[in-house]
Parts: C-alpha cells; sequence; structure tokens
C-alpha cells in the first residue's frame, strides 16, 4: 500500500514539474490586447507569437501567418529576384566592357536593317506586281467582260502576299525598338554592377 501512495506521489510531482516548465505563449489580438495563453491556438498562428518560458523570457518569436495574397506577392518577388540574379551573371559572363554592349547592339540591330531592307524591296516589287493585275481586271471590266478566275487568283495571293510582308515589316520594326531598349537597359545595369564591383573592391583593399 505504502509503495502504490509512492508511486502516485511520484506521478503527483512529476505533473507539477511538468506544469512549472511549461511554455506560455503571448500575442496581440486584431483589437491590440496582448494576451497570454498556456496553449496555442489558431488565432496565436495566424497573428504570430512569442512562446515564453515558465519565467517569462521570450524563447522563440513566430511571425504571423501568410495570406494567399501574400504568400503569391513573396513568390513572385522571389522570381524576379532570380531573374535579376541570373540576367546581371549573363551579363558579366557576356561582356568585359560597355562597349562590348554597344558593339553587339549595332550588329544586332544591322542584321534587322538588312532584313528589313530586303522585306521593303519585296513589298515595293509586289505592289507593282499587284498594280499590274489590278490594272488589267479594270481594262476587262471596262470592257465589261469577264475577269478570268486566274486573274482573281493572282490578284487575291498578290494582296495577300503584300499584306503577310507588311506585317512582316511591321513585325521587325517591333523587334529593333524592342532590341534597342533591351541593349540600353543592359548597358546601365552592367555599369551599375561593374561600379558595385568596384566599390567592394575598394572597400576589401582599404
Amino acid at each position: 500500500m505504502a509503495s502504490r501512495n509512492n508511486a502516485v506521489l511520484v506521478v503527483a510531482l512529476l505533473l507539477v514539474s511538468v506544469a512549472a516548465q511549461a511554455d506560455y505563449y503571448r500575442y496581440i489580438t486584431d483589437e491590440g490586447q496582448t494576451v497570454v495563453v498556456g496553449q496555442l491556438n489558431s488565432e496565436a498562428i495566424r497573428l504570430g507569437y512569442e512562446q515564453l518560458s515558465d519565467k517569462g523570457q521570450v524563447i522563440k518569436v513566430v511571425e504571423r501567418s501568410k495570406s494567399n495574397e501574400e504568400k503569391a506577392r513573396l513568390r513572385a518577388e522571389q522570381l524576379r529576384a532570380e531573374q535579376q540574379q541570373a540576367w546581371d551573371k549573363s551579363l558579366l559572363l557576356k561582356y568585359s566592357t560597355v562597349e562590348d554592349i554597344e558593339a553587339s547592339a549595332v550588329r544586332a540591330l544591322r542584321e534587322i536593317d538588312v532584313r528589313l531592307g530586303i522585306l521593303r524591296s519585296n513589298r515595293s516589287v509586289l505592289k507593282t506586281q499587284l498594280n499590274s493585275e489590278q490594272a488589267k481586271a479594270a481594262d476587262i471590266e471596262r470592257r465589261s467582260q469577264q475577269v478570268p478566275e486566274d486573274l482573281q487568283l493572282r490578284i487575291k495571293n498578290l494582296a495577300i502576299e503584300l499584306d503577310t510582308t507588311k506585317e512582316t515589316i511591321a513585325r521587325h520594326q517591333r523587334e529593333k525598338l524592342e532590341l534597342q531598349s533591351s541593349y540600353k537597359r543592359d548597358a546601365v545595369r552592367f555599369a551599375e554592377l561593374k561600379s558595385i564591383t568596384e566599390l567592394r573592391n575598394t572597400y576589401h583593399q582599404n
């Protein structure tokens, strides 16, 4: 009987010891009130909390849980940072000076200009051919005759080809503008990266 009582006493003492060592959780409600609880609840997890020892010392600080919108924004920011880092690395590997970037831009833009020159020449030829075929059709109609189907088809195909060529020219012109802007951004960013590198080197030397 005495042994059983001793066992009960040991268990009771252990429970008291555990209770004495139990941690508490402190958080601030939406209304600005500070609350201390002995067990974590959903509100504390949502708002963020401090884990306290039995003596009131802060053991750990846990930030509030983030909303789906905040998580999405953080992911987007992380993605932008990764893309920026990849871009910076690419610039430093690809070029040695701003002049290298400018020379690369000149070459790339010259290639587009060559393509534009060919396309504009094709456009001029197509216009001439289309005008000639349309003039033939108009002359036939003035004589109150039926325009042959093969002539109608040639006019249709030439018009389609001319429109396609115009669209291609417009696309290349947009590409040229985008390329100019891209190389300009590259040059500005490269100069920034070089300045940062020089500042770091100067700092470490001092």
